[in-house]
């Protein structure tokens, strides 16, 4: 139900119930390890699960590109470039093969 629908019956009480994250979650860091924030990623239809992924993916590859909160510090900068350009390999590495995933998923061969 949306927040429209909630109004539009009359503006009485109404509740939002979470559900923790799985323990296996695909995505902690959208999560944070306790609460299901509904990204796809766990989902039981292939088709959403590859697609919600691939986001995933596409949206960690923008934050690490985007990163800006370098430290002042010499030691810890350099730790957080390291760590950066790791996260940033990773996230171009899953991005590249989620995109072959749903591409053959939808039938649009190798994209």
């Amino acid at each position: 139900m949306t927040a429209e629908e909630r109004v539009d019956r009359g503006g009485g009480m109404s509740g939002h119930i979470s559900i923790p994250a799985r323990e296996d979650c695909y995505a902690p860091t959208l999560s944070y390890g306790m609460i299901c924030v509904h990204c796809g990623c766990c989902s039981t239809d292939t088709e959403t699960r590859q697609k919600a992924r691939l986001r995933y993916w596409s949206e960690e590859r923008e934050r690490c590109e985007s990163f800006v909160e370098w430290a002042d510090y010499p030691e810890v900068r350099k730790l957080q470039e390291e760590n950066i350009a790791d996260d940033l390999r990773i996230a171009r590495k899953r991005e590249r093969y989620y995109r072959r995933v749903v591409a053959a998923l939808i039938g649009e061969g190798d994209a």
